[in-house]
């Protein structure tokens, strides 16, 4: 199907401004955890992938080697994070979620859920259930455009 680049447009300024919203709200609702927004998506991201290096995190952030490595001082500072040298290559640190760093993430995914049902009250439960539909083809399709 060929959308109208006016639909284009307002479609995605719609999903811009949902985005950023919607993330805002999330950073002020962990609010009551130590964890900052970016060490709360870094903690998720860490989780996710456990034993990733410090230049594959830095890629997944879009961010230096060194801001990364910054980064991580603090989370390893606030005891959220153990880094292991790499037993192959011992120039390598792999980082991993300490027990701590899986507690706050318990926190954390509890306040996103909470504030994610209080965002979405507005809409019915087939809307909803559209929603979800319609977000699923297109990821389904930007995964097909995905360069290997």
């Amino acid at each position: 199907m060929r959308s109208d680049p006016d639909q284009i447009k307002e479609f995605f300024e719609v999903v811009s401004q949902t985005r950023r919203l919607f993330f805002e709200m999330h950073c002020n609702s962990i609010e009551h955890t130590p964890a900052t927004a970016l060490q709360a998506r870094g903690l998720m991201i860490i989780e996710q992938y456990p034993g990733l290096t410090v230049s594959e995190l830095a890629e997944r952030f879009m961010m230096s080697s060194a801001s990364i490595t910054q980064y991580l001082n603090r989370l390893t500072q606030n005891k959220l994070i153990n880094k292991k040298v790499d037993a192959k290559d011992r120039r390598i640190s792999r980082i991993y979620i300490s027990a701590k760093g899986k507690k706050e993430i318990i926190k954390i995914r509890g306040s996103f859920l909470s504030k994610t049902a209080q965002l979405l009250e507005p809409i019915t439960k087939k809307e909803l259930a559209t929603l979800i539909a319609l977000n699923k083809k297109i990821l389904m399709g930007l995964k097909d455009k995905k360069p290997n």
